[in-house]
């Protein structure tokens, strides 16, 4: 009399296998989707920041080129341009574009913070959902071993069985054939 491995335990145990394989390969994926955005979140902070260092390097250029239109225009109605109203209007032109300079700097920074942020949020998502196919994997392959062994029990009388001393099986779990 030999002993096999019952047709019912054979399909829970690919059915663990299946069921976990899958779960791991949906947290991986899941994982690099998340890491993909978390990158394009973080190219895009990057892109925030160049484009207010650009944007307050235009309005810095504007500044100069409007205070060297003020100079002319003040110099040719004959105005000393190094001194008086002159310098205050030369001084207010500049004032304004630092600002406005400043402005631009600031809101790309925060827009640039917040879009990292939301990169750290993708980032972390994405270990977790690797954590998670892990533990889907790990609760599927639990709860397939519980159904196999469901229906095994200890025999209290102590009394030996083909399977051993205190141990005996369901009539479906073993098949008896040849």
């Amino acid at each position: 009399m030999s002993g096999g491995i019952s047709a019912t335990t054979v399909a829970l145990a690919a059915t663990a296998a299946v069921g976990a394989y899958s779960a791991i390969q949906s947290g991986q994926a899941q994982s690099r989707q998340l890491k993909a955005q978390a990158q394009q979140q973080s190219n895009q902070a990057a892109y925030e920041k160049d484009a207010a260092v650009a944007q307050a390097e235009k309005i810095r250029k504007a500044a100069a080129q409007q205070q060297s239109a003020a100079r002319a225009q003040l110099a040719g109605s004959g105005v000393a341009v190094g001194e008086g109203t002159a310098v205050k209007i030369n001084d207010t032109i500049d004032l304004n574009a630092e600002n406005d300079a400043q402005t631009a700097l600031l809101t790309g920074s925060r827009r640039a913070n917040s879009l990292n942020d939301t990169a750290a949020s993708y980032s972390s998502a994405a270990g977790d959902a690797l954590t998670g196919g892990y533990l889907t994997a790990g609760a599927t392959v639990l709860s397939s071993a519980a159904r196999i062994g469901k229906g095994w029990t200890t025999n209290p009388s102590g009394v030996s069985s083909s399977l051993g001393t205190g141990i005996s099986a369901p009539s479906s779990a073993l098949r008896i054939g040849g």
